[in-house]
């Protein structure tokens, strides 16, 4: 690859992407037979099915795709406030005034919330 090229792929700004598990809320459709689970895709504008579970000896389809709905558009709702809460604190340790007992308390708080809501 030519070095000018190169320079111009690098100095491009980055396109955000959106992952299909911050679609929220996901949405699930029952038949007799199974379950399909939609999301909003951002970059069709449409609904889409993501995935088909059907029914198996020992696996009900339906509760499957309830228990990944509520996961899924649950994190969606943590994933929010888990930056909020990083933000918050993060402010707090700005600002300063704080305890040493306080402050290291508050920092690896801040840690986890930040890798958490990544």
């Amino acid at each position: 690859m030519p070095k000018t090229l190169r320079k111009k792929l690098q100095a491009a700004p980055a396109i955000p992407t959106r992952s299909v598990f911050t679609a929220a809320p996901w949405t699930v459709r029952h038949h007799n037979d199974h379950s399909e689970i939609d999301a909003y895709v951002a970059a069709t504008g449409d609904w889409a099915t993501l995935t088909k579970i059907c029914d198996a000896t020992g696996v009900d389809a339906e509760a499957t795709a309830n228990f990944i709905i509520r996961a899924v558009n649950a994190y969606d709702a943590h994933r929010v406030l888990i930056a909020d809460l990083a933000g918050a604190l993060r402010q707090c340790l700005d600002s300063g005034g704080l305890s040493w007992k306080t402050e290291y308390a508050a920092e690896l708080a801040v840690r986890k919330a930040e890798q958490a809501a990544v």
